[in-house]
């Protein structure tokens, strides 16, 4: 799912849909029979589909579309994703440039998501190749993209490796705790990377300003983290606690000052408009089936609860619950 352009956009194995943010209406969608699609990326005005046909993955479609027409713009056969994300299927693209691989995944390649044709080739680092699945193994925005790297040698480690999507450049290179593939989230100017021993967060510049230990850190999902006022607000399991035990924690960026922390309901997602935060909480309280929305003041973490029309049952199958704040709406995702 994403907001963005007066849109809401919601991509599936079955193609893509794209409703009017404010009114719900179907503005356009896309469907392919006998192919899947999974990958989606989006950057600027387009809006691009990764499909491979059904029991055949060899073979490979990449669509271009204009993201408030619906207009196919063209298309591409054999492209391959850089990485997606089993949770999202997001593709990661920014600056109007997608990032594609070779079939070894030891090189990036910048796409123009305008023409579709190559713009820039990175190799990657020596015995570095791009995780080939994972359940969030990249993420990015507009100006920059992270993505996570399987290296090998004497001793097998994960990367991670910033990249500005517009010139193919490293923006910096950092190595993780262990050898598992890692969960990265990315917000405006703070990398969060889940790497099964810790939570990192990382500022502009690839300082790691801020560490969680623990194997069960952000349990079986990414820790959801919003950033607003040059604070980071991070919710995650600590280290040894007793079992569903929570913590919102708000940090100071990019000092890495604790400035407040409290228990918590096991908020299932974050979302933050007009200087406050939006925490979904999958009880309204213990008794209480249907979910809550607390808003929380992120100078103290004070909150107050709303009630939410939907329930949240966790144990479902399906994508994370998920949760955005854009023009004035809140916009919620659930697995039912």
């Amino acid at each position: 799912y994403a907001v963005g352009l007066g849109q809401v956009v919601t991509a599936s194995g079955r193609g893509l849909e794209v409703r009017d943010a404010r009114t719900g209406a179907e503005r356009w969608s896309y469907r392919r029979s006998g192919w899947t699609l999974l990958g989606w990326a989006s950057t600027r005005s387009r809006l691009l589909g990764y499909f491979e046909r059904d029991g055949d993955r060899g073979a490979r479609l990449v669509i271009a579309f204009d993201a408030l027409s619906g207009g196919l713009l063209w298309r591409r056969e054999g492209m391959r994703p850089a990485a997606v994300p089993r949770a999202t299927l997001r593709w990661p693209a920014g600056s109007g440039v997608l990032l594609a691989t070779d079939d070894d995944r030891r090189t990036l390649i910048g796409v123009s998501a305008a023409t579709g044709n190559r713009v820039w080739r990175l190799p990657l680092p020596k015995r570095c190749r791009l995780f080939e699945g994972g359940a969030r193994p990249s993420a990015g925005r507009e100006d920059l993209v992270a993505l996570a790297l399987d290296c090998g040698g004497e001793e097998r480690h994960s990367r991670l490796l910033a990249v500005e999507p517009g010139a193919g450049e490293v923006a910096w290179e950092r190595r993780l705790g262990s050898a598992e593939s890692p969960e990265v989230s990315m917000l405006d100017g703070v990398t969060l990377v889940s790497d099964g021993t810790a939570l990192r967060a990382f500022d502009e510049d690839g300082e790691q300003f801020g560490v969680w230990r623990g194997d069960d850190v952000c349990g079986d999902a990414m820790c959801p983290g919003v950033l607003l006022q040059g604070r980071l607000l991070v919710v995650y399991h600590p280290d040894g606690a007793k079992r569903g035990e929570t913590r919102m924690e708000a940090v100071r960026v990019p000092s890495g000052k604790v400035e407040w922390g409290r228990e918590v309901p096991a908020y299932a997602a974050l979302a933050q408009a007009g200087g406050r935060v939006f925490a979904l909480r999958p009880r309204l309280s213990g008794r209480l089936l249907p979910a809550g929305v607390d808003i929380v003041d992120p100078a103290d973490g004070d909150a107050t609860t709303a009630p939410a029309p939907l329930s949240v049952n966790l144990d479902l199958p399906g994508p994370q619950p998920w949760l955005a704040a854009a023009g004035g709406l809140l916009y919620a995702a659930v697995p039912q």
